[in-house]
């Protein structure tokens, strides 16, 4: 909820970063494909750190973000 009011809603983040990483990777990125890459983010820090909350719960949050994705496409 913090994160929302100073970051906007989930899915519109995801988004802006999609057009961000489009640019910057010269390839259409999707809102879908950036919560599927935070995703494995958070995975492969819990490979190092497999008790750490935080990382467990963000995967769960992008994991949200990603259904909301999915739903309005």
């Amino acid at each position: 909820e913090e994160r929302g009011k100073t970051y906007g809603p989930a899915k519109e983040n995801m988004e802006r970063t999609a057009k961000l990483w489009s640019v910057m990777l010269g390839v259409e990125v999707t809102a879908m494909q950036v919560a599927t890459c935070l995703i494995q983010l958070k995975m492969a820090r819990l490979v190092e750190t497999p008790g750490h909350v935080d990382s467990i719960l963000d995967v769960a949050g992008y994991a949200a973000v990603l259904r909301e994705c999915v739903e309005e496409e």
